[in-house]
């Protein structure tokens, strides 16, 4: 019988997260395979770390696990011989976030969650990548065989900034395909198991460009479903259920009408990739039923995060988390267990959407396995769905360079040509540009101060 391998070694960057943390380390409890690990904590904010470590301390000891937890902020102990680390980190903070959201509404850009694309996200990017340079220079200097799990946004310039600054096995995470999955499934009538999708773009903002249903493809049935009816006006009609789905989805049924396929089944986050929707006044966002989360709103909602830790540590509240749909978990215990796990990756472009730039991280089906990731290949993307995803992939380009390279004059070209900002002015995007430059200078690589 063949000797069981000793359990995983596993860094949590952002190990404090009362968001991402408590689920996480739920899937890794729930895991035979990965019974044993070691799992380090790993935060600036050593308090929040040593919270999460008494919760899950408790949590292991209820369901029998040996796994152990080490909160710290030393970055050698928390790297040195890890095989597995995954990052949940916001450099700045909800308060730096407070200027991803703020500034752009002086200028009409009424972003929903300003994570990815627009001057929210131009913000954050700028202030992350250099965090995560360092983060990729330190797990190559004390981990050189690491997997590594990027939740951070946004997305595909984080993920792409490990790329290119460590030869380590890299992909970046995210749960939106559950929500499509689930679209179908609940349109049909049929379980979750009975579709098939295969969709192609960026983070945030892809398109479902075939699914089947029991076998039958499912595009000529859905126009047949709605009849007469727009998407969304079908699906108020609902009794609506799915991982984030909510009745109101007119942004993606107003890109199905126009283009024929379904995208990211998230407006808020859809609704930030075009013009017309958070740029054309308050007005057109009540009438599309687009919701917006205030900074103040995050920071309650972390705060009640927090308070869940406390009220499971004092025994108050049954800690009462098991799968939470995300798939860190699985993808270690591939890996660890030399098995394949096919998922949603985020992964460079080495031609599996021919007509999107290569060198820039795209999302699509692909596998894992103790090789790495391995993309699956698509195919080229219908020519208008292109169209609309080709800013984000410039912009991506011109975002690394400016901050590797120190060259604001692509700093604020990457601003300049977003969507987003298709309504200002040559001085009013000098002046945007100037004012979110100011507001992250506290984390700006020297190149660019």
């Amino acid at each position: 019988m063949p000797k069981r391998k000793a359990p995983p070694i596993i860094t949590i960057v952002g190990g404090g997260s009362p968001h991402w943390s408590p689920g996480l380390l739920s899937d890794i409890l729930c895991l035979d395979a990965l019974d044993g690990a070691e799992i380090r904590l790993y935060d600036f904010d050593l308090a929040a770390a040593k919270k999460v470590k008494t919760l899950m301390d408790m949590v292991a000891k209820n369901r029998d696990r040996k796994t152990r937890f080490i909160a710290t902020s030393d970055e050698e102990k928390a790297y040195k011989g890890t095989q597995y680390i995954i990052i949940t980190i916001n450099t700045g903070g909800l308060e730096a976030t407070r200027n991803d959201i703020e500034i752009p509404e002086k200028y009409g850009i009424l972003q929903t969650v300003g994570d990815t694309v627009g001057p929210g996200g131009w913000n954050r990017a700028i202030r992350n990548i250099p965090v995560f340079m360092h983060i990729a220079e330190v797990a190559r200097k004390w981990s050189d065989d690491a997997v590594v799990i990027n939740y951070s946004n946004p997305m595909a310039l984080l993920t792409q900034t490990l790329y290119e600054n460590c030869d380590l096995r890299v992909t970046g995470l995210c749960h939106g395909i559950l929500g499509a999955m689930d679209l179908f499934a609940m349109l049909f009538g049929v379980d979750k198991s009975k579709v098939k999708v295969t969709f192609a773009g960026t983070n945030h903002f892809w398109f479902v460009t075939d699914a089947r249903v029991e076998g039958k493809s499912a595009y000529p049935m859905l126009k047949e479903l709605i009849g007469k009816d727009t998407l969304a006006e079908y699906m108020r009609k609902q009794e609506v259920k799915g991982f984030e789905l909510r009745k109101d989805m007119d942004v993606v049924s107003d890109l199905y009408h126009q283009y024929g396929y379904i995208a990211y089944p998230g407006d808020r986050h859809v609704c930030e990739f075009v013009s017309g929707y958070i740029n054309d006044g308050p007005e057109r966002m009540e009438e599309l039923h687009i919701v917006r989360t205030s900074t103040d709103e995050r920071i309650e909602a972390q705060k009640h995060r927090a308070t869940k830790i406390d009220k499971w540590i004092s025994g108050e509240w049954d800690f009462d988390m098991g799968r939470s749909g995300e798939t860190a978990a699985d993808i270690i215990e591939a890996v660890h267990t030399d098995a394949n796990f096919v998922d949603d990756f985020n992964l460079l472009n080495c031609g599996q959407i021919p007509n999107l730039p290569r060198g820039v991280v795209v999302e699509t089906l692909g596998f894992v396995n103790t090789l790495g990731f391995t993309p699956g290949m698509h195919g080229p993307m219908p020519a208008a769905l292109v169209a609309l995803t080709m800013p984000h992939c410039v912009a991506q380009k011109l975002i690394m360079k400016a901050v590797v390279t120190g060259d604001r004059q692509a700093a604020y070209e990457a601003l300049s040509i977003d969507p987003l900002c298709s309504h200002l002015t040559v001085s009013d995007k000098e002046s945007l540009f100037a004012e979110l430059m100011k507001a992250n200078r506290p984390w700006l690589p020297k190149s660019l101060k």
